[in-house]
């Protein structure tokens, strides 16, 4: 399970983009947690399953970071489930 910590611009679109990349990659979202846009900006965590995602976790995170509207992205944890 990959857990990210992103700070999301407070525009339409960028958390669904962000949810999309992840549902084109091959994750599967277990959680969103989104506080109230303030400043211009929301912090979002995203929780999701990695094991069938087509490229390493790395690399999605990195392309998460390009999405327009994401300010910051950070790694929480990688957890292994067995």
């Amino acid at each position: 399970i990959l857990t990210i910590h992103s700070i999301l611009r407070d525009r339409p679109g960028v958390l669904s983009t962000m949810l999309t990349a992840f549902a084109d990659a091959g994750a599967n979202i277990l959680t969103v947690n989104q506080n109230i846009p303030a400043g211009g900006a929301a912090t979002v965590s995203i929780s999701a399953r990695t094991d069938r995602m087509a490229l390493p976790v790395d690399r999605f995170i990195q392309s998460l970071g390009q999405i327009p509207g994401v300010e910051r992205i950070t790694r929480v944890s990688n957890e292994l489930i067995k």
